[in-house]
């Protein structure tokens, strides 16, 4: 049997057993593995021409798998050619992706959601290889753009299912394609269409609750709002949110773990919590980054930090994730300044000449001034308790010695204001 005729009897026969992930499976354009089902159609099909493929699939499965089938071989076909023709081959899957989205919001159950995911995955992994070759030619791009249209149809036909019950409703995709449109807002800097999407979410109030959802739903979905509350400079949400997905990641998943690490390490230094050496181990490119603001801040050097911040300008800049590892300086700041009011004994009274020779010793050499607006800047932020007595050029703080608050109160219990100059 041909392999059209073989597609032909597989589909029609998933189809009939409502065997969504074999449909899924089928109609799949990443499947082209050495055994894969992608790469066998396509060296045994021998005409790929659509007036062929129409003669063997047109009214012999029923609408609209036959077209679905139709499209499929054409992508498949424009795969086997190479990156040459990613951009047919996107073309091809939005024509597929626009078939089957119409059918399924006019039928589709819960059963289906399968080939749904796929044919998103797919719409948006063939628009990835279209741009970059488009590019790499110097041609404009435009295939993400597409994708993300698509994708966010896709996302309200889940969502706007009035029409199945409970159990067979398509809304038990909603967050699965979420996590698609976010990835692809967020690839082509459209960041801010995320919150249109969480409003749309958040106004269907008959939406099963998130932990209804399949775990890895719940922690894309998750991961993207904490992302979007870090870059809003919500850190406690974007903290909650991200310790979620760090704490219910599944544990083979490597990438995903270090791409929620990449938000979460930033936030937890700014709460004075280091990552442990063994954690950093497990993520080489995390380690190379942040080993280097680990040890400056352990040893209080103020110097180091900042030469750790000039190197690491430019990954910290592409994640969006400078601002808050700058603002861990001042806790760095807080460290040395403890350092000294332990070297002095823990007294009381501590001369502001003491702490200026402990930045100057650090590699920070500037003036008196410059020092008391430190000192100032980190009492007002609560991370020291006490004051300046200008005049006799002292800092006086509480007595710890006689049971008074601790000088330096723990980092955690600080809710940092506006950054300090420097």
């Amino acid at each position: 049997m041909s392999s059209v005729g073989s597609q032909q009897q597989k589909v029609s026969a998933a189809y009939t057993r409502r065997a969504g992930h074999e449909l899924a499976r089928l109609l799949s354009a990443d499947d082209f593995g050495p055994q894969g089902h992608g790469i066998a159609l396509v060296q045994n099909m021998g005409n790929s021409q659509r007036s062929y493929l129409e003669r063997h699939f047109q009214k012999n499965i029923a609408a609209p798998w036959d077209q679905l089938c139709i499209e499929h071989a054409i992508v498949c076909a424009c795969l086997r050619d190479g990156e040459r023709a990613y951009k047919a081959a996107f073309e091809t899957q939005n024509k597929l992706a626009t078939e089957f989205l119409r059918w399924f919001q006019a039928s589709g159950q819960r059963w289906v959601l399968p080939v749904l995911y796929q044919v998103c995955r797919d719409m948006r992994h063939l628009a990835e290889q279209a741009d970059e070759y488009l590019a790499r030619k110097g041609i404009k791009t435009f295939a993400l753009e597409e994708a993300a249209r698509f994708l966010n149809k896709a996302f309200t036909a889940c969502l706007a299912d009035r029409i199945n019950t409970y159990d067979d409703s398509r809304r038990w995709g909603t967050y699965y394609v979420v996590g698609l449109v976010f990835k692809t807002y967020f690839k082509v800097d459209r960041i801010p269409l995320c919150r249109n999407i969480n409003r749309a979410i958040q106004a269907t109030k008959d939406l099963a609750p998130l932990s209804a959802f399949p775990k890895s739903h719940q922690v894309t979905y998750r991961y993207y709002n904490g992302v979007l509350a870090f870059l809003d400079e919500k850190f406690e949400k974007a903290e909650e949110d991200l310790n979620f997905a760090s704490d219910h990641c599944h544990r083979s998943s490597h990438r995903n773990m270090e791409l929620i690490l990449t938000y979460l390490i930033p936030l937890r230094l700014l709460r004075g919590t280091l990552p442990s050496r063994a954690l950093l181990e497990r993520f080489p490119r995390l380690s190379t980054l942040y080993d280097p603001f680990v040890d400056a801040l352990k040893r209080g050097n103020v110097k180091a930090y900042d030469e750790a911040l000039v190197h690491g300008e430019r990954p910290l800049a592409e994640s969006g994730t400078y601002g808050v590892v700058e603002r861990g300086r001042e806790i760095c700041l807080r460290g040395l300044f403890r350092k000294v009011w332990e070297f002095n004994g823990q007294e009381k009274i501590v001369p502001v000449s003491l702490f200026r020779a402990a930045l100057r010793t650090g590699g920070v050499d500037i003036e008196t001034e410059e020092v008391e607006c430190l000192l100032a800047g980190m009492i007002f932020k609560g991370y020291m308790k006490g004051y300046i007595a200008q005049p006799q050029q002292k800092v006086v703080m509480p007595d710890f010695k006689l049971g008074k608050s601790h000088p330096f109160p723990p980092v955690g219990q600080v809710r940092p204001a506006v950054a300090i100059p420097f």
